[in-house]
């Protein structure tokens, strides 16, 4: 996938499965980003986070805002092994706030990829 505004790309892969956290409204993976694969696995929003019937035991979060953080943070503390890959947390919030809540995760166990 690649970022519009900032010319970078990068390349996700996740064994068993994807929380897409990219902004306000949910985006449909499948059809609003350009993620290799991810019609073959099993993903979710932000709006159906919670309706799923049991906690997965591994989980990654695509986004670094509010929503995806806190989901994040949710579901690490619900027992699942969290990776959250952002450019950064919180980017619209002033730096610090994000650098302080990556180290909060790293003493969580959330692996934060940036």
């Amino acid at each position: 996938d690649s970022d519009s505004d900032s010319g970078l790309s990068s390349t996700v892969t996740a064994k068993y499965g994807v929380l897409i956290c990219t902004g306000a409204s949910p985006k449909d993976p499948s059809k609003d980003m350009n993620i290799p694969g991810i019609t073959s696995i099993d993903y979710i929003t932000y709006e159906n986070a919670f309706t799923l019937k049991k906690v997965p035991k591994y989980m990654t979060v695509v986004g670094g805002g509010p929503i995806g953080v806190e989901l994040a943070q949710a579901y690490a503390r619900l027992g699942s092994k969290v990776t959250v890959i952002a450019q950064s947390l919180l980017p619209r919030e002033e730096p610090e706030a994000g650098e302080m809540l990556q180290r909060v995760f790293e003493k969580e166990g959330i692996t934060v990829i940036n």
